[in-house]
């Protein structure tokens, strides 16, 4: 008696082994991300430990103070180079994810054709074609297509909701130096 997960692999063809590393280097990936701006909303005095937004407002702050001037469009664009400094550590791990969940459906397309060329393989070298040896090339076509698809939709739907919590840890950063700003302006 042969268990699912090997049926599974023996049928789906070599293209599930990198479907399912590609499966874990993304879920690997959203998960540290998601520990990392966890950080962000923890504070811990008792361990002497401060959550990640405050201490990138402090160092914000003193790098905005270095360099600000006294023309407002220039403390704009400061403002701005500041914030995308800190935030493309966030992003490019982001972009990395989106990649990966792009990829796991075209692993999966390959699958697909790989199973359909052996399919019509079968069909022309056999005079009298037998179900099982037609079912083999179908049933890598189908499982691979599945597994790529099954990676990308919650690849895809996790990258979009980090996003947009990073989106929301920049807006939150943009209005501390607009309100420092204002602060200091008057």
């Amino acid at each position: 008696m042969f268990s699912p997960i090997i049926i599974f692999f023996t049928t789906g063809g070599f293209l599930l082994y990198p479907i399912v590393i590609l499966c874990f280097s993304l879920w690997w990936l959203i998960v540290e991300k998601i520990l990392e701006l966890y950080s962000f909303h923890i504070s811990a005095p008792f361990i002497k430990r401060t959550n990640t937004i405050e201490k990138w407002k402090k160092e914000l702050k003193r790098d905005y103070l270095k360099r600000r001037t006294l023309e407002d469009t220039i403390n704009i664009q400061v403002i701005d180079s500041l914030l995308n400094q800190k935030m493309d550590k966030q992003q490019k791990s982001i972009r990395t994810i989106y990649i990966l969940a792009a990829i796991s459906p075209l692993l999966g397309l390959l699958g697909t054709v790989t199973g359909i060329i052996e399919t019509f393989t079968v069909l022309s070298t056999h005079n009298s074609v037998q179900i099982k040896n037609l079912s083999a090339g179908i049933s890598e076509a189908l499982l691979t297509t599945q597994s790529g698809l099954i990676v990308a939709i919650p690849g895809m739907i996790a990258a979009a909701i980090l996003t947009r919590q990073i989106d929301k840890i920049r807006d939150s950063l943009e209005i501390y130096l607009h309100s420092l700003e204002r602060d200091i302006c008057k």
